[in-house]
């Protein structure tokens, strides 16, 4: 099976109650971690790029923000979730004024271009002492809707328990109900006009591998307090490059574990007062 691996050496140091940014030699306390309740979806929502079932409509949604700095981005992204016994899902608008897309196929590298992220960790793959490394499932979409997706283990703590690092190893993850679809406005791939944006649903399966991360959703779940990042790079490699997040890291990247923020499951949908 196909490994994937980063590495650099520690990027930034994090105190216990808060994190702090260098910039410009002052020091910048990044925003609390966010916390998002994902409420039950009491019908599946088809998975077709379009958001238009009721259920997305009276959905909670988030904002991302600027990775580095928390502050409101150029270009704004839109994320709803919902689930139920069997699947994670994640629906949103991306902006996006010239769309680039060059995969051709799941398993490409989506992520070294725009795409949409999201990392995901059940209680079973945090780490209870800085000895061990954090276990969370990344599974990117593209533009035109492929998928990367990898079960990753970052070896943050290796090299110090207040540090921040980019090691991670990734285990491809595809299992055959992963799904995405996208919808585009405007054309790929072609600067000489003006996009709007695109939308995205993602499936994500929640019925793990035997290793037990990540788990089968089960009713436990509701009591249970899960670790979670939403992130978007666009027009990367360019001069107004974007990196944004739903919990930002204080790094100009998204493998920042004790930046992930909380994840909690209601058992109840969103009914809209008549």
């Amino acid at each position: 099976m196909h490994t994937l691996s980063r590495t650099s050496s520690p990027i930034i140091s994090l105190a216990v109650a808060a994190v702090l940014l260098l910039s410009g030699g002052a020091a910048v306390a990044l925003p609390p971690l966010p916390t998002y309740t994902c409420l039950k979806a009491h019908t599946r929502p088809v998975i077709d790029g379009r958001l238009e079932e009721a259920i997305w409509a009276f959905t909670p949604e988030m904002r991302l923000v600027d990775c580095t700095t928390g502050a409101a981005p150029r270009q704004t992204t839109k994320i709803k979730l919902l689930w139920d016994n069997n699947y994670l899902y994640v629906g949103g608008l991306v902006y996006e004024v010239d769309i680039q897309d060059s995969n051709r196929k799941h398993g490409d590298i989506v992520f070294e271009e725009a795409c949409f992220e999201v990392y995901l960790a059940h209680p079973m793959g945090l780490p209870t002492d800085d000895s061990q490394p954090w276990r969370y499932l990344e599974v990117d979409v593209s533009p035109k809707g492929y998928i990367f997706s990898n079960r990753v283990t970052n070896h943050v703590s290796r090299f110090s328990p207040s540090s921040v690092s980019r090691k991670w190893e990734g285990e491809d993850y595809y299992p055959p109900d992963l799904r995405a679809a996208t919808r585009i406005i405007g054309t790929v791939n072609d600067s000489s006009d003006t996009d709007c944006g695109w939308w995205f649903e993602m499936q994500i399966p929640l019925t793990g591998p035997p290793r037990g991360w990540p788990p089968c959703v089960r009713e436990g779940c509701l009591r249970e307090t899960w670790r979670m990042n939403l992130s978007r790079v666009r027009a990367q490699g360019k001069s107004d490059q974007e990196i944004q997040a739903w919990s930002s890291t204080g790094a100009g990247h998204f493998h920042v574990p004790r930046r992930l923020g909380y994840l909690r499951f209601a058992d109840y949908p969103y009914w809209p007062w008549p």
